[in-house]
């Protein structure tokens, strides 16, 4: 199981209006350092929180990574542009240290100026940019999941499809959290 503390949480700056309710969520008045699991923050407080709240570790940055590539392949399909996917396979590599630095920040910007050239499918660009970031860019994968499933949003017209993949990302991120040690 992956944990974090709200001190670590702090120090990464949320506004105060998602302080407050990973506060009042995990019962809490003020930051401490007790262990606090990341599948506790996503019961007690919301998956979109416990998905910004992976910046607070990023010593598990690899395994963030790797979760954003997953949601983004989930909507290959969408990626109209070269440089989108090129960055997504670039992200993946690094993430399994197979990729340096320099090539994951050149593939990231050139998938930036693909996105750029994109029109109904700019979510499904967007979410290979922002998987392919790194820090202090890159701080988590909620950005490439939410656009991930804005792509679906946007491709079938339907809030239900939206909401299907959310529920999907969301599975796949608990199942991370509590079986990665």
């Amino acid at each position: 199981m992956i944990y974090t503390t709200l001190n670590r949480i702090k120090s990464c700056n949320p506004s105060a209006l998602w302080w407050n309710a990973i506060l009042s969520g995990i019962g809490k008045e003020e930051a401490d350092d007790d262990p606090l699991s990341f599948k506790d923050i996503a019961d007690k407080v919301g998956r979109s929180q416990a998905m910004w709240c992976c910046r607070a570790e990023p010593s598990y940055e690899s395994t963030w990574r790797l979760f954003a590539v997953w949601c983004v392949r989930r909507v290959k399909h969408l990626v109209t542009n070269e440089s989108g996917m090129r960055a997504l396979d670039i992200a993946e590599k690094n993430a399994l240290g197979e990729q340096n630095d320099v090539e994951l920040e050149n593939a990231m910007w050139e998938a930036w100026k693909g996105f750029g050239e994109m029109t109904k499918y700019k979510h499904a660009s967007l979410a290979c940019v922002w998987a392919s970031q790194k820090p202090p860019r890159w701080r988590g994968p909620d950005s490439a999941c939410i656009h991930s499933a804005m792509a679906v949003w946007a491709d079938t017209d339907s809030e239900d499809e939206y909401s299907k993949e959310i529920d999907i990302q969301y599975k796949e991120f608990i199942r991370i959290v509590t079986e990665t040690d």
